[in-house]
């Protein structure tokens, strides 16, 4: 019995040979783009991961005071400090991200007997990878600086050349309003 209807299927696909064709070019096409779509999706995600791994400026989420929108405006506000940011390291939602806060101001730099306005920005040792910052000379500040509350700043070239000369000594005073580095 088997044998027969086996003989009858294969007898109407010899006889309907266009039909069977079309029929599993359909099943292959089908098949074909699932599993094109499925790596699509696979390699968009495995892209989509890299890019969050590569963080820049323009990644950065920056908050400040004078941006408040009006209806908020009520409320009190102040600025995030550095233990906001530690709170914020430790929290869960932020998945062990490296959290860092950012302070800055402008003062008057003096060197040399020259004096220059300049920005003080207050960095952390990571800030160095994170901006893709590279330095010329010297070091940037690690964390036994910090530990150790080293009086130790990096000065960006405009500094270094206005103020400093160019002289690639790197054991210079820089007095910041009137405090000496």
């Amino acid at each position: 019995m088997i044998g027969v209807e086996l003989l009858r299927a294969v007898h109407s696909l010899l006889a309907q040979r266009t039909r069977a064709v079309l029929a599993l070019l359909g099943i292959i096409i089908g098949t074909s783009s699932l599993v094109l779509l499925a790596g699509l999706i696979r390699g968009g995600k495995d892209v989509l991961m890299q890019a969050q791994q590569n963080a820049s400026e323009s990644d950065l989420l920056v908050v400040k005071s004078s941006a408040v929108p009006s209806e908020q405006q009520h409320r009190t506000r102040r600025s995030l400090s550095r233990g906001d940011g530690a709170v914020l390291s430790g929290s869960p939602a932020m998945g062990g991200a490296w959290v860092g806060t950012e302070q800055s101001r402008t003062a008057w730099a003096e060197a040399l007997g020259k004096r220059k306005r300049v920005s003080v920005v207050s960095a952390a040792p990571q800030a160095l990878a994170l901006y893709r910052l590279e330095l010329a000379r010297g070091r940037f500040i690690n964390a036994e600086d910090l530990s150790e509350r080293r009086r130790t700043c990096v000065i960006g070239h405009e500094v270094w050349l206005e103020l400093l000369g160019g002289d690639h000594s790197l054991d210079h005073q820089l007095s910041i309003d009137g405090d000496v580095w």
